[in-house]
């Protein structure tokens, strides 16, 4: 969560940078504070469409995220497809 970050020395004691070396799933509440994100991420983002519902949209940011955007999307598409 980088909310509460101001400034980026900060993001190196809180060793985000090795994490995202490795090769992990890493979540980052509020990235667009920062520019950390890697070229190839995937974005996910949530929006409020009422009280009790949500709209996830994925975005991917280059090749190897496609891949895993596009798997996910299999994965969860009914069987017969549409």
């Amino acid at each position: 969560d980088l909310y509460r970050i101001e400034a980026d020395p900060e993001l190196d004691q809180l060793g985000l940078f090795e994490a995202l070396d490795d090769p992990v799933v890493v979540v980052i509440e509020w990235a667009e504070r920062f520019k950390v994100l890697p070229g190839d991420h995937l974005r996910i983002e949530l929006e409020h469409t009422g009280d009790t519902s949500r709209r996830l949209r994925a975005t991917a940011g280059g090749a190897e995220s496609l891949a895993i955007l596009h798997a996910w999307h299999s994965a969860l598409e009914p069987a017969g497809g549409s």
